[in-house]
C-alpha cells in the first residue's frame, strides 16, 4: 500500500505548471508522497530486521542501510540524465519556433546545464529574452513531469514486486509458495507446504522462523510419521514396572 500511495504523490508532482503558489501546487503532492514513504519505510525496516536471528541484526541493518543509500544515489544519477536529455530535446524543439539568430542559440547552449536556471543571452532583445525565458521554463516543466511519471511507474513496479514476492506470492506465479501441494514443502517450506515466513502469530506479531529451526521441525515430523503405531511398553527396573 505504501508504494501505491507514493506513486500517487509522484503523479501529483506532474500536475503543476509554470507559476502558482507552493501550497496549491507542490504541497499536496509532497504530503501524499511523504505519507507513502512513511507507510513503506517503517514496515520494510521491521521486516528486514525480523527476517534474521538476533545475532545477525547488525549485519541486516548495515545491508539495509547500504542498499537504501545505493538505491538513492543510483536513482538520482539515472533520473538526472533523463531530465537533462528531455530538457535539451524540448528546448531545441521550442527554440526552433522562435527563429533566433545563430549567435543567440550558440550563447544559450552554454546555459543548458543549468536546466530551469538557464538565462537568456544579455545581447538578445527584450522581446527575445522574454520568449527565451518562457521556452526554458516550459522545457524544464516538461522534463520534470516525465521524471515524476517515471518515478510513479517505479513505485507501482515496487508495489507489484512486493505483492508477488512477499507472503508466498500470487498463486501460479514464479516464486509462489501458495500453490505447493499438500505434504510437499517448497525451497523455503517446512516440509508441509507451509512457508517459513512471514507468518502472523496469535499475538499479531511478525513471527519468523529460521531455516535451521524449520528443518528440525520437518525432520521431527518425518520421524513421527515413520514410527510404528504400537503401544509403548512400560520400562522395567528391578522387576518393577515404571509407569513414568
Amino acid at each position: 500500500m505504501g508504494p501505491v500511495i507514493a506513486a500517487g504523490g509522484f503523479a501529483l508532482l506532474a500536475l503543476p505548471g509554470i507559476g502558482g503558489s507552493y501550497w496549491d501546487t507542490f504541497f499536496p503532492a509532497m504530503v501524499v508522497l511523504g505519507l507513502g514513504m512513511a507507510v513503506s519505510v517503517a514496515p520494510l525496516t521491521t521486516a528486514v530486521m525480523n527476517a534474521v536471528e538476533v545475532r545477525h541484526a547488525g549485519i541486516a541493518s548495515g545491508i539495509n542501510n547500504a542498499v537504501a543509500r545505493a538505491a538513492g544515489l543510483l536513482a538520482i544519477a539515472v533520473l538526472s540524465v533523463l531530465v537533462l536529455h528531455l530538457f535539451n530535446r524540448e528546448l531545441d524543439r521550442r527554440l526552433s519556433t522562435l527563429s533566433l539568430a545563430p549567435a543567440l542559440v550558440a550563447a544559450l547552449d552554454a546555459e543548458r546545464i543549468k536546466l530551469g536556471g538557464a538565462e537568456a543571452p544579455r545581447e538578445a532583445r527584450a522581446a527575445d529574452r522574454v520568449a527565451i525565458q518562457r521556452v526554458i521554463a516550459e522545457a524544464f516543466v516538461a522534463a520534470f513531469r516525465w521524471m515524476a511519471l517515471v518515478a510513479a511507474g517505479l513505485a507501482l513496479a515496487s508495489a507489484l514486486t512486493a505483492t508477488v514476492m512477499m507472503d508466498g506470492g500470487l498463486p501460479g506465479t514464479f516464486g509462489s509458495r501458495r500453490a505447493a501441494p499438500a505434504g510437499r514443502g517448497s525451497a523455503r517450506g517446512t516440509g508441509h507446504g507451509e512457508p517459513i515466513a512471514p507468518a502472523w502469530g496469535a499475538r499479531g506479531g511478525h513471527a519468523l522462523r529460521s531455516r535451521k529451526e524449520a528443518s528440525q521441525h520437518a525432520a521431527l515430523d518425518r520421524r513421527r510419521r515413520r514410527a510404528p503405531a504400537r503401544r509403548q511398553r512400560p520400562a522395567r527396573r528391578g522387576g518393577l514396572a515404571l509407569d513414568g
